[in-house]
């Protein structure tokens, strides 16, 4: 009578490629189809992804400040948390060719004007990955010229998405 239940099964949310980078179940295209809400990371994992229900931990691959939240978990190199820009952009291109990529190639690693461009040059850079103007709206993302690009003498700086082009800008006339 007293008989020993049988094992539990194995009970996984995730499919098998859920931590393979070349699955199409890898966990970042899941957020990324998701609209990057990592909320629903943090409903199982925490809300500080150490392990939550699931006792997986998040911060054991990402072990940089802010864990997941970091910004090369999403822009440039996730195992350099010094690249916060390409190698590979938004849309997963990895040519220089390509805007996403070499538009930051060439403004914060080949910059030629003697010191690096920080991202607010030409972007809003949030102080959590959620803030607004971030993650809410489509890409690409939206060029908002900061201190430098303004230099207090450009009055209407413009991007030009088409073309790739700035104008009206103080590094760029």
């Amino acid at each position: 009578m007293n008989e020993p239940l049988p094992a539990s099964p194995d009970i996984t949310t995730h499919k098998t490629g859920i931590l393979n980078q070349g699955s199409p179940d890898f966990h970042g295209k899941l957020v990324r189809e998701n609209n990057w809400d990592l909320a629903l990371c943090q409903s199982c994992h925490a809300a500080d992804y150490s392990g939550g229900i699931t006792g997986a931990s998040c911060l054991t691959c990402h072990t940089q400040t802010n864990g997941p939240e970091a910004c090369n978990t999403c822009h440039g190199d996730f195992q350099d948390s010094t690249r916060i820009a390409p190698p590979e952009d938004t849309h997963k291109n990895i040519t220089t060719d390509s805007v996403g990529v070499g538009a930051h190639v060439s403004h914060l690693y080949e910059n030629e004007l003697g010191h690096q461009i920080e991202c607010s040059t030409c972007h809003i850079v949030p102080d959590k990955y959620s803030d607004p103007g971030h993650i809410d709206t489509g890409l690409p993302a939206e060029i908002t010229f900061g201190n430098l690009a303004v230099h207090n003498i450009a009055v209407n700086p413009v991007y030009n998405y088409p073309a790739a082009t700035c104008s009206e800008v103080y590094c760029h006339g």
